[in-house]
């Protein structure tokens, strides 16, 4: 199992942490499709990350899911 995009997400948001979003007041994390669901994966780690007093939104835009069940041990997409 990889957790290759876990270890982008954390270098990124450290990097940017460093170059002064460590001390912003307002934050937005948002994406788009599948990026929606990464919106939602992420939204609580962004915001431990920031200051308590930042106000922190996550906007999650036509957000990628699948529709997934079981059937007589066969997983069927809807």
């Amino acid at each position: 199992m990889s957790f290759i995009g876990q270890l982008i997400w954390d270098a990124v948001i450290d990097e940017l942490l460093e170059k002064g979003m460590s001390n912003t007041r307002q934050a937005l994390l948002s994406g788009c499709s599948a990026g929606g669901l990464a919106t939602m994966i992420h939204c609580d780690d962004f915001r431990a990350k920031l200051p308590k007093t930042a106000i922190v939104k996550c906007l999650a835009d036509a957000s990628f899911f699948l529709d997934v069940y079981v059937l007589f041990s066969v997983f069927v997409l809807r």
